[in-house]
């Protein structure tokens, strides 16, 4: 029973830091002697319950659960692409779309397309309209990402440029990364994994910086607004479902 009691000490111990940690170590954190420590922690390594560095640290396998016990990071959201289609003009014919009101200060003409920037919360959004009809959005959220309640935001910010028009540009997401940083987290050994968390949904985790471990999946695909915010709404609300934080003060 008291063998029982540790493994889950030492296990609860290594998924709240997420990080290999040496037998010392979890020994004064978790109160248990360091020579129980070190035969409880082989007997999980033999088990297959937890993994062993070269160093002789110990660490639990990374797992979606294992990543999110640690930590709850914020669900962020880069690389957006919305496409659409320009309503018809009353001549019937695809032209230049009369929603936008293009300026010569802040329009770049190129061939049969046409370039305007706006901003969105300190970031620069590029509306691109072609002759034939099409519309290209791109938000630049290489440095500052979105998250759900900004991508949200940034909806209603297109609803109110287009003058409540959306529903006819039949916009659709054709481009969207989704990411959670973790910053308690590092790989060592491998460059990258693959999970299968949600449904049509892979998600791959790998060092994105010296301290971050990121864990990101992109859609590549035709999806409306309305699917694509479903989708969000369901990511967020299943990755909050699985996050269990260790009890304060558990282990000081």
């Amino acid at each position: 029973m008291r063998e029982s009691k540790n493994n889950k000490l030492i296990i609860q111990y290594l998924r709240s830091i997420g990080i290999s940690c040496p037998p010392a170590i979890i020994s004064k954190e978790t109160g248990i002697p360091a020579n129980v420590v070190r035969v409880v922690c082989c007997r999980l390594y033999n088990k297959g319950r937890i993994e062993k560095d070269l160093r002789g640290f110990y660490r639990v396998h990374l797992t979606l659960e294992s990543l999110l016990e640690a930590e709850q990071p914020d669900l962020k959201l880069h690389g957006i692409k919305i496409e659409g289609i320009i309503p018809e003009s009353n001549s019937n014919k695809a032209t230049l779309p009369l929603l936008l009101h293009y300026q010569t200060n802040n329009v770049n003409a190129s061939g049969n397309r046409h370039i305007e920037y706006w901003t969105f919360e300190g970031r620069r959004v590029s509306v691109m309209t072609s002759q034939n009809g099409t519309l290209e959005l791109f938000i630049d959220t290489d440095k500052q990402p979105l998250d759900y309640d900004l991508f949200m935001q940034f909806i209603g910010f297109l609803n109110a440029k287009f003058d409540n028009w959306v529903p006819l540009l039949k916009l659709k997401v054709t481009q969207l990364g989704i990411n959670y940083d973790f910053n308690k987290w590092r790989m060592e050994g491998i460059k990258a994994v693959t999970l299968k968390a949600f449904a049509n949904v892979l998600l791959q985790i790998y060092q994105k910086e010296k301290g971050i471990l990121r864990l990101e999946s992109h859609l590549n695909d035709r999806v409306s607004m309305g699917d694509a915010i479903n989708i969000l709404q369901g990511i967020k609300r299943q990755m909050e479902d699985r996050i269990k934080p260790p009890a304060p003060g558990m282990f000081h």
